[in-house]
């Protein structure tokens, strides 16, 4: 085919397109500026640049068509095109036959089209090709002196063709260099981990590539992860994320390989649930690179886009560097927020170990056989990790018992946390126990450690834990099984290896029996139980505890009291102690401040007991333990006139705590009415026994 311009038209075009090729950075911008110098006196149907990206090889076809401007592009593997076998330097136009079943994609579409031959001149830059400039042609080929034109437009496209590659290659630099930039600057602006996760995610979308992503981490236990999902359409609102078990997904494929991974195409390689659910999320390929930060594995990250392609070398070294970058920040963050969490545990450790030392505490004491074998329990259990259930009457030292343990125990050097699980309003003793965060409920103006928070690595003892609601039971029993929690209010899993040390002055045999008390609880609490006997079973003991008592009190009141008149002396020794130690030692208090001599005498005892002690509790033959505990609180209520607190107050008689006595009261259903107390449990026909 013979090119109908003259010399002067050719030359004129010539110029015209190196006018307008000034200052063009871009391939797609080239073409609109070549189309009347590839019109060729309109015999070319398309025409055009191809391009060879030496990093995918692949060769990308920049075409139109001259009479109508249309733009599209079209990728072949770059074994498949002309720029296959080309020499350096050898720039000369080539006449390629097209064939419906050729292997080159853009080939076989021209063909289908109705054109018959491309001609392609090599584009080359110093010692590599970089691409052709073509026309595809309906009929023949050109001739000596078009293929001569192409050629010396060849070359003077050349060098902006160049010049369009370089300046992509540093854009593409400038870009990854960036999104690193804008990672690191916008992820090192929080020390929250929730928001370094946010602003990591948020910051990943301008990634080149990005189609969908995750930042997997390891949950503190082991065995599961949270994915922290980036779609294409993240807009930061969340929930937190749900445990998933590594077992079966990408962060496994991961952790077994210990380096970075690539996926083959997810349309025909998805082989794993998470891969299914990426494929249904438009990724085609994805990249997972470990998470590591101070030689510790904290997960991983994962890149997925939706090119079928292979990843470029440096595209992998963007996401292995964007994870550097990731996991560096969320260890940071990681960091400081458990400086803030140790450091609040340790303050409220020493708040609490300040209100322990204003409080005073007693050695237990006991020279009596069965004093010798609550000793000899202890020691033995003292060394090991065992849970201990302590029981006995009210009064009888069970706090002692297992203060004493813990003094002998490998933790002794941490707190002995304890609660009184009476003494806590229902509602507040899941928050007393766990914590909370602030605005977990109305009154969570702060974030509160709880008693198990407080005492990891050391003792937690749980007084009166057969006060419990069944529903704290059941969350009380999930931590001793796992050593996991969290505080109320928050998703954060947390753990706790404090040893758990349990008293009740209840028969927790029974009350599990009735349904009171959860027996896979009641089995993990008592694994050694040690019962503390009443006093009257070891009366020899009394001399030993009185003069004790009497050396601490007096030194507090600032008295010179040498010991017991023999009378008094007598007296502990023979009257019932139905208070048990703690009685003993209100009834010798009460002595030490009536008295002004060396000796310490009782003579007021009787008068004082008339006026202020509990009197004999109700025996009921038959009756439930309930029933009885009724009738001695109802009893001791109706003989201070339903006084509860205060020093002759019923809380103050029966040793108990004003808000421990309420609770039971509430429990056992006891209310004053007109005339007497209601007693649940005894009917009005039962005769009370005498004393």
């Amino acid at each position: 085919m013979a090119l109908t311009w003259t010399r002067d038209d050719q030359d004129r075009r010539l110029l015209e397109t190196a006018t307008g090729l000034a200052g063009t950075r871009r391939i797609p911008e080239l073409l609109p500026r070549l189309k009347q110098a590839l019109e060729l006196g309109g015999e070319a149907a398309v025409a055009g640049l191809g391009v060879h990206d030496h990093e995918r090889r692949l060769f990308v076809y920049h075409a139109m068509s001259p009479a109508r401007g249309a733009l599209e592009m079209v990728e072949v593997p770059a074994e498949d095109s002309e720029a296959h076998g080309s020499e350096v330097g050898e720039q000369r136009a080539r006449v390629l036959r097209l064939e419906p079943r050729s292997p080159n994609a853009f080939h076989r579409t021209l063909a289908q089209r109705g054109l018959v031959s491309l001609v392609s001149v090599p584009l080359f830059g110093g010692e590599r090709t970089l691409g052709s400039l073509f026309v595809g042609l309906r009929v023949g080929e050109l001739d000596p002196e078009g293929s001569e034109y192409l050629t010396l437009l060849a070359k003077l496209v050349e060098p902006h063709v160049w010049n369009c590659f370089v300046d992509e290659r540093f854009a593409r630099g400038d870009r990854r260099r960036d999104a690193l930039r804008e990672l690191s600057s916008v992820i090192n602006s929080s020390l929250d981990p929730r928001v370094v996760l946010h602003l990591a995610r948020s910051a990943l979308g301008a990634i080149e590539g990005h189609r969908w992503s995750c930042i997997g981490l390891i949950d503190s236990a082991g065995g599961t992860w949270k994915r922290h999902d980036r779609p294409h359409d993240y807009r930061g609102d969340g929930e937190e994320p749900q445990s998933r078990p590594i077992a079966g997904s990408v962060l496994e494929r991961v952790l077994r390989a210990g380096k970075t991974i690539e996926s083959g195409d997810l349309a025909s390689s998805a082989l794993l649930a998470d891969e299914t659910e990426l494929l249904t999320n438009g990724v085609r390929r994805y990249v997972a690179t470990p998470l590591r930060a101070g030689g510790k594995l904290l997960g991983a990250f994962l890149f997925g886009s939706d090119d079928p392609r292979p990843p470029l070398p440096v595209d992998v070294w963007l996401i292995e560097n964007t994870a550097l970058q990731i996991a560096l920040a969320l260890a940071n963050a990681l960091h400081h927020d458990e400086i803030l969490r140790l450091s609040a545990r340790r303050e409220q450790q020493n708040s609490y170990l300040r209100e322990e030392i204003k409080g005073e505490h007693t050695t237990i004491l006991g020279r009596s056989n069965a004093m010798r074998r609550v000793f000899e329990q202890i020691a033995r259990v003292a060394t090991t990790d065992a849970s201990v259930l302590i029981s006995g009457p009210t009064g009888v030292g069970k706090e002692l018992v297992a203060r004493a343990i813990h003094e002998a125990s490998p933790q002794r050097d941490q707190p002995m946390v304890k609660l009184n699980c009476a003494a806590i309003p229902e509602g507040m003793v899941e928050s007393e126990l766990f914590g909370h965060e602030r605005g977990a409920f109305t009154s969570a103006v702060d974030r509160r450690i709880g008693r198990f928070e407080l005492a990891h690595g050391g003792t937690l003892f749980l007084d009166e834990v057969g006060e419990l609601s069944l529903a704290v039971q059941a969350k009380l029993l999930r931590v001793l099984q796992s050593g996991e929690f969290e505080r109320v209010g928050g998703s954060k899993t947390l753990t706790s290896n404090a040893r758990i040390l349990a008293a009740t002055n209840r028969d927790l045999a029974r009350t599990m029996a009735n349904g009171g008390f959860r027996s896979d609880l009641y089995y993990r609490l008592n694994v050694f139980p040690i019962f503390v006997p009443a006093l009257e079973e070891r009366r020899e003991d009394i001399p030993l505890l009185a003069a004790a008592f009497l050396e601490q009190l007096a030194r507090r009141m600032g008295k010179r009291i040498e010991g017991f008149a023999p009378a008094a002396l007598e007296y502990l020794r023979a009257r019932s102690w139905p208070g048990n130690v703690r009685e003993l030692r209100h009834v010798i208090e009460r002595a030490a401040i009536l008295c002004d001599g060396p000796l310490l005498t009782i003579e007021e005892e009787s008068a004082a007991r008339r006026a202020g002690a509990s009197p004999e509790p109700l025996a009921v033959a038959g009756a439930r333990l309930e029933a009885v505990e009724a009738a001695h609180i109802c009893a001791t209520l109706e003989h201070t006139g339903w006084v509860i607190e205060g020093p002759r107050g019923a809380a103050a008689i029966l040793g108990l705590n004003p808000s421990t006595l309420r609770f039971r009261m509430k429990r056992l259903g006891i209310q004053r009415v007109t005339g007497n107390a209601a007693l649940p449990g005894v009917t009005s026909d039962t005769p009370p026994a005498s004393g």
